[in-house]
Parts: C-alpha cells; structure tokens; sequence
C-alpha cells in the first residue's frame, strides 16, 4: 500500500510561469505557512514566492485570512486522497504497513506539518475552525480503517491516541528539525497495534 502524492506544482520552488495559476498560489502559500506559520507569512511574501504583483493576488482570495482557509481545505483533501482513500483501496489486512507508508508521506510532503505550524493561530476563527475539521477527518477516517480489526472501544481509543501522538511528534519534529520523531512515533504505533490485535477477542 503505497500513498500518493499531488500531482500539482511542486512546493520546493518558486512557480515562476508566465501564467500563475490559483493552485500554484495554493502551493506557495502552502508551503510558506508550513515553514513560518500564519502571523510571519505576508501576502507580499506569497506574491514575491509566485512571482506575481500583490494586487494580482486579489484576482484570487479577498484576503490572507481566505487564503489560509483554502490551503487548509486543500490539505484535507490530499490527506483524504493520499493517506485514507489508498488504504480503503488496498484493504491492508492489518494495516501494518500503513503505518510505514504514513511515516514515508510525512517525511517526503515538506507540508505534512502544517496543522502543527498553524495551531498557534487557531484562535483566529477560520483557522481554528479549519482545524477542528482537519482533526474530525483523521479520527473519523482512521476509525473506519481501525472497526474491521478491534472492537469498537479499543478501536475509539487508538484513533485517539494515534492522532495525538503523530501530531505531538510531527510538533517535535518542527521544533527540533529532527525527523526521526515522526519514524519513532510510527514505529511504536505499529507495535502498539500489533499489541492490540493479538489482544482481541476470537469472535473479531
């Protein structure tokens, strides 16, 4: 079970075309947010990075607050394509390698940790409420993966102490620029799974 990756512009460089679409600014902005946070990052930087004046800016979203809310509406979806609805498609039995294919998306999508640069906004009310979706879609998806495989408990419990724990370390994989927060956590994830299943009831 392999995750996928966008097929859109890629966020490692500047757009630089003749023509800037709104996913290219989507994309930039992505990935300025994820680095910087949401106070730090101006519209003018997101103009500089595309390339482009920053009233052209205003031919795409009214204001960096609608901007944000869009970025964050694409983010979802990705996770939505490329991390949930791939494991739906492969039907891993027991999702082991699902775990190994998160860490790898993690570590490959420089934007991954976005949710996290973004959580000290999130008192600004598009932002936080973006992010309680964002949250809502990982317990909601992830417990669908989990009900075939565990009692509905045990299933509710782990979706919430997975969520937890990738963010907590995708958070210390921010702030200490070291990625191996983000393998360690998979690592004992996937062995607390494993725990799990063999703990399960025969009748399962």
């Amino acid at each position: 079970m392999e995750f996928t990756t966008s097929k859109a512009i890629s966020p490692y460089q500047p757009v630089g075309t003749p023509k800037t679409t709104a996913e290219a600014i989507l994309t930039q902005a992505n990935l300025l947010f994820s680095q910087r946070g949401y106070d730090a990052v101006s519209l003018q930087a997101i103009a500089t990075a595309c390339r482009i004046r920053k009233s052209s800016l205003f031919h795409y979203v009214k204001s960096k607050a609608e901007l944000v809310e869009r970025v964050l509406q694409r983010v979802r979806n990705d996770y939505q394509l490329n991390v949930f609805t791939q494991a739906k498609i492969t039907k891993d039995v027991n999702l082991t390698r699902w775990f190994d294919n998160l860490n790898h998306f993690f570590l490959t999508q420089p934007t991954s940790k976005l949710a996290v640069t973004l959580a000290a906004s999130a008192q600004i009310a598009v932002i936080g409420q973006q992010l309680q979706a964002y949250f809502t879609q990982w317990h909601t998806e992830l417990l669908a993966l989990l009900k075939p495989h565990l009692e509905h408990a045990t299933a509710e419990m782990f979706s919430q102490e997975s969520i937890e724990r990738l963010h907590g370390a995708l958070l210390m994989s921010h702030v200490y620029a070291d990625d191996r927060y983000i393998k360690r956590c998979c690592q004992q994830l996937q062995a607390r799974y494993q725990t799990l299943l063999i703990n399960q009831p025969t009748s399962m």
